[in-house]
């Protein structure tokens, strides 16, 4: 399972792939679209979250 975290808080619900991670946090707008694997730039999203396994 795979969850996104502001800090050490685990905010939302679990998604069993990190992809739904991502498509969750587009629709709860805290990204603008799913982030690609090969490109390089910016941080993605809001300081301090982060998607990781749980």
């Amino acid at each position: 399972m795979y969850a996104l975290f502001d800090g050490n808080r685990q905010i939302g619900q679990p998604f069993p792939t990190e992809m739904e991670v991502w498509e969750n946090a587009v629709k709860e707008g805290l990204v603008k679209d799913i982030p690609v694997a090969d490109e390089a730039g910016d941080q993605v999203l809001p300081k301090g979250y982060r998607a990781e396994k749980t």
